[in-house]
C-alpha cells in the first residue's frame, strides 16, 4: 500500500499529465528548447558522468553538512535555492559557489508555476535572480520549477529571460519519509549515463538524505562513474532526449 506522500506525489503526477494534455503545445515547446539546449532534461548518455541536485534550500542546518561532505569526497554539486531561504543564508551561498558548486534559480516562495498567472511567473523568476545577483555578483542562468510542473507559457518564460530550465532523469523521493537506504536504491535504479538526480538540502528534515549521500557516491564510483554539475553537463554534447519530469 502506497504511503500518503507517495500517494499524494503520483497524484500530482497524473495531474500534471492531464494539464500536458490540456497543452498540446507543451510538447512542440519542449522540442524547441531541447534543440537549442535551454532545457536539459539529462546530459550525454555516453559519457559516464552524472550530476546531483539539491532543491529547496539553503538550510542552516543540512546544507552546510551536505557541502562539507561534497568537500571530503571531492564532488561539486548543483543546488536550486529558494527565494525566501537564499534571503535567510547568504553566506551559505556565497560557500557553495566558492567551493565550486552551481547555483540556480528555484523561484522565491515556491509555487506550482503552472498554476499561477504569467505576471507572478515573471515575479518569482526575476525575485529570486536579482537576489543571487545581489549576494554573488554573478546571474544564474539555471532554474528549476517547483514540482518539475510547468505549462508551454512557463518555459517561453523562462527562456526569455535567459535561463535554461533543468529537470531530472531520477529521485530519491526524499520528502517521502524515506530511509537513507531507500533513498539511495531509488537513485541508483537510474543512474545511467548522463543521469540527474533530485534530492533535497531544504524543505524538511533531510537527515536521511545526508546518511544516504555516502551509498550514492560510493556505488556510483565502483560502476566508473564521474560526478559533474549541470554547467559543466551542458558545456557536453549531450542528447536531452528524456521527458522532463512533469
Amino acid at each position: 500500500m502506497l504511503g500518503p506522500r507517495v500517494a499524494q506525489f503520483v497524484r500530482r503526477q497524473l495531474t500534471r499529465t492531464r494539464v500536458a494534455l490540456q497543452d498540446p503545445a507543451i510538447f512542440r515547446t519542449r522540442r524547441r528548447l531541447l534543440a537549442r539546449r535551454r532545457l536539459l532534461l539529462r546530459g550525454d548518455s555516453s559519457i559516464a558522468t552524472v550530476a546531483l541536485t539539491f532543491d529547496d534550500g539553503p538550510n542552516s542546518v543540512f546544507t552546510p553538512i551536505i557541502l562539507d561532505f561534497l568537500h571530503e569526497a571531492g564532488i561539486r554539486a548543483t543546488f536550486f535555492w529558494v527565494g525566501t531561504e537564499i534571503a535567510k543564508f547568504p553566506e551559505i551561498v556565497r560557500r557553495a559557489l566558492r567551493e565550486g558548486h552551481a547555483v540556480g534559480n528555484h523561484t522565491y516562495s515556491h509555487p506550482d508555476l503552472a498554476k499561477i498567472p504569467r505576471h507572478a511567473v515573471d515575479r518569482e523568476i526575476a525575485s529570486t535572480s536579482e537576489l543571487l545577483e545581489q549576494i554573488t555578483g554573478e546571474r544564474t542562468t539555471l532554474f528549476r520549477p517547483p514540482y518539475g510542473s510547468v505549462r508551454s507559457r512557463v518555459l517561453r518564460q523562462v527562456d526569455e529571460r535567459g535561463l535554461i530550465c533543468v529537470g531530472w532523469s531520477a529521485c530519491g523521493l526524499d520528502w517521502d519519509q524515506a530511509n537513507a537506504q531507500q533513498i539511495a536504491q531509488r537513485i541508483l535504479a537510474d543512474a545511467g549515463n548522463g543521469a540527474v538526480f533530485l534530492l533535497h538540502d531544504g524543505g524538511g528534515d533531510r537527515s536521511q538524505t545526508i546518511a544516504a549521500l555516502p551509498l550514492i557516491v560510493d556505488a556510483l564510483r565502483s560502476r566508473g562513474m564521474a560526478f559533474v554539475t549541470i554547467p559543466q553537463m551542458l558545456a557536453g554534447p549531450g542528447d536531452g532526449n528524456q521527458a522532463i519530469a512533469s
